[in-house]
């Protein structure tokens, strides 16, 4: 349960026991929350917004929903946020529509919503959804004035822009106040602009908050938040309730809170001040006790970017999370590979696959398919081949894997996400992992006609006796090896004859050869050279260079 989410008695602002236990009727024990994860309280907004959607011809929906949505109407039941959304969806394709009945949660603002948790209880947290404000710049002063020039009327503008009073709108055109931004919000879809082009480089304000919680809003591409926006939708939480954004690391792992911190801050001006990072200590003894540390930042105009421009769901988070907008967002294998190494921070785990070998695993798990199925497809694109388990015994039975098993896989894929992984935990794991010496030898490069080039010059090298240059090849890498394996001539014999080649050959015939080690093998291997010793830290951040990642 979210800390927003405190169990709601009946005070009077919910909704009568008869009015529940007849809706339980309908959706009766556990089957009343299996079609969403919250269900909407009677309110006077939804209520509104579903009565104009059913107005609406386009509107599809099955004799059940409509039936659910008339009773919603006649207060006989609750409704299902999933139906409401839609619901505002179809009423968003009139402008003429007051933007509470066409947004879900302007919509939902002041309205309890309920999921069930564990145990049969029922929480329901208040949603609190207040529209925070702008700076009057004269290019948006001017989209206020074009607006009320197509409406003709403050009172008409105020009432689609969901204002109170049509003062307010007098006040605007003046340049006297803060402008709210769904008010923009609609003025905008009003006049066929991007709003969130239009407040580029704006500041904007939290709802009766100091002036020192202010960010500057820039319109970034999604792209350029990767990172933050997979974080959050999988490790974080935006509160229903409150301006806050949180997220939470195990103790030795607290580093990586203090680089969303910093991306944060540097990206919206914000100041470090509303975001902390505190130790969970402090709720010993707690139903919220648990060894970590949390972020969390308090800004409302945060909260209110993410949820209106970069479509985040604030609450607790349903099984059918998905990453579709990101992986659609990528222009390169770059915005792909920090997607995945994302992926693994949060939800992924490196281990040997089992105790003879000791090869290195990379799995994760989810309790959402959708979410399993599009970041495996993410990891076959980036050429990993992915194996996708359902968990079908013990107590795990509802989550979702995918993994990496093949030992090249398993290195190449580290390799690309290393230089954004910054939980020392899961990189430390992995490394060492791959000190496994032995690897040097079960990694075997396809042939070719360079590598029987460089095997005949190392032969060259080591003998002129045309009967002996194998066996003193042979010789030359039993000297300097780092494996157990024990290489024959007719290993020798082999690779010229087309035989995949093990790593540990090509090392040491490189090094004899006096040549570079990535003339021969893929520069993913330089991370199991660099565990081993056969290549510097220098060398090693070249080749990153290479592959121009942001912010190296």
């Amino acid at each position: 349960m979210n800390s927003a989410e405190a169990i709601h008695m009946n005070n009077g602002n919910s909704p009568p026991q008869a009015l529940y236990n007849k809706t339980s009727e309908i959706y009766s024990g556990e089957q009343m929350f299996e079609e969403s994860s919250y269900f909407v309280e009677l309110s006077k907004n939804p209520q509104k917004a579903i009565e104009i959607a059913l107005q609406n011809p386009t509107f599809e929906r099955t004799e059940n929903e409509e039936k659910t949505m008339k009773d919603y109407l006649d207060s006989k039941c609750l409704l299902s946020i999933r139906l409401l959304e839609r619901a505002c969806r179809i009423n968003a394709q009139d402008k003429f529509i007051p933007i509470q009945y066409q947004q879900l949660w302007v919509c939902l603002n002041k309205t309890r919503i309920q999921r069930n948790v564990a145990n049969k209880r029922i929480v329901k947290p208040l949603v609190a959804f207040h529209s925070v404000c702008l700076e009057p710049k004269d290019n948006l002063v001017g989209l206020v004035n074009d607006a009320l020039k197509l409406v003709g009327t403050k009172t008409e503008l105020a009432k689609l822009c969901n204002v109170k009073h049509r003062q307010l709108i007098y006040f605007w055109t003046k340049k006297q106040g803060k402008i709210q931004l769904l008010a923009l919000i609609k003025i905008c879809q009003l006049l066929d602009k991007d709003i969130w082009q239009e407040i580029d480089d704006c500041k904007l304000y939290g709802h009766c908050a100091p002036e020192e919680e202010a960010i500057t809003f820039h319109n970034y591409p999604r792209r350029e938040l990767l990172d933050l926006l997979i974080w959050i939708k999988l490790e974080g939480h935006i509160a229903l309730s409150q301006p806050r954004v949180e997220t939470c690391q195990r103790k030795g792992a607290e580093c990586t809170l203090e680089k969303i911190k910093e991306k944060f801050v540097r990206l919206y001006k914000m100041n470090p001040k509303v975001a902390l990072i505190y130790d969970n200590s402090i709720h010993k003894g707690t139903d919220k006790d648990w060894d970590g540390y949390k972020l969390s930042i308090s800004s409302a105009p945060l909260r209110q970017t993410l949820v209106l421009q970069y479509n985040m769901q604030p609450g607790y988070k349903c099984k059918d999370v998905e990453i579709s907008d990101e992986i659609n967002a990528c222009k390169n294998d770059e915005d792909k590979k920090q997607i995945f190494a994302t992926i693994l921070e949060t939800e992924g785990s490196f281990f040997p696959e089992n105790r003879d070998k000791q090869f290195p695993r990379i799995a994760a798990s989810s309790l959402s398919k959708k979410f399993r199925d599009q970041a495996s497809k993410l990891g076959t694109e980036l050429g990993y081949r992915i194996q996708k388990v359902n968990c079908d015994k013990g107590k795990n039975t509802d989550f979702y894997d995918f993994r990496i098993n093949y030992l090249t896989d398993t290195i190449k894929c580290f390799y690309d996400v290393l230089p954004y992984i910054s939980h020392p935990i899961k990189k430390s794991a992995f490394l060492k992992i791959i000190e496994n010496k032995e690897f040097l030898h079960c990694i075997k490069l396809q042939n070719n006609t360079k590598i029987k080039s460089l095997i005949k010059s190392a032969r060259a090298k080591c003998s002129n006796n045309m009967y002996q240059c194998n066996k003193a090849l042979v010789q030359k890498i039993e000297e300097n090896k780092k494996t157990m394996f024990k290489y024959k001539r007719h290993n020798v014999n082999g690779w010229l004859r087309g035989k995949a080649v093990p790593l540990q050959a090509i090392i040491e015939m490189c090094r004899i050869t006096k040549q570079d080690f990535f003339e021969y093998m893929p520069e993913c291997l330089s991370l199991i050279l660099l565990q081993n010793k056969y290549i510097s830290n220098e060398k090693y951040m070249k080749l990153l260079m290479k592959r121009e990642i942001y912010g190296l």
